[in-house]
């Protein structure tokens, strides 16, 4: 593989090295591979197409260290309240329902033993859909995107279906533009 020296920034060419996105363990895998900096390439083998990047191996190793946090495991269990925005100002601020498709995506990647619950609030907050484990069809099509913006009736609806003691993880995630129409405390 090669790569643009002048891209390099000043990056030790030494320190190259290929990744790849192993899907089935959810990790990226450091290839073995042989930097030859005098023709600007890096040498690896595989038996296997994929998608592959050249980064900075020490470099990405420091990131990743710093960064990653495991957010759980296998066994934990959540509770989600997904608190959203439906006041008048997101037909402007989110024409394209962007916080919609955000907890749609968000709502896939959860596990069975998962509950969430979805709120709107615009100037008061309407429970969409209680905390279960059971998916919701539909649901998008109760966002009309009208009326003032009461982000503490959102969040305060939020807390209260999060409510129940039964050893969950407790997470409000909050999609708004942030304008209040003054009704915050």
């Amino acid at each position: 593989m090669k790569y643009d020296k002048e891209k390099l920034n000043g990056i030790n060419e030494e320190n190259l090295g290929i990744l790849w996105y192993d899907e089935e363990r959810d990790e990226m895998i450091i290839m073995d591979s042989k930097v030859n900096p005098e023709e600007g390439t890096i040498e690896f083998n595989t038996d296997h197409f994929s998608e592959y990047i050249i980064v900075d191996i020490e470099e990405w190793q420091a990131a990743w260290d710093q960064r990653v946090v495991r957010v759980r495991n296998d066994a934990d269990s959540f509770d989600i309240s997904f608190v959203i925005d439906d006041s008048g100002s997101m037909t402007s601020n989110d024409p394209q329902d962007l916080r919609i498709e955000a907890v749609e995506n968000f709502i896939e990647i959860l596990r069975k033993q998962d509950n969430y619950s979805i709120i709107k609030f615009a100037s008061s907050a309407d429970t969409i859909k209680e905390i279960t484990d059971e998916a919701s069809e539909d649901w998008q099509d109760n966002f009309r995107s009208s009326g003032g913006t009461n982000i503490t009736n959102g969040v305060s609806s939020g807390i209260t279906t999060l409510s129940e003691e039964n050893g969950n993880y407790k997470v409000l995630v909050l999609l708004t533009d942030g304008e209040d129409s003054g009704h915050c405390i």
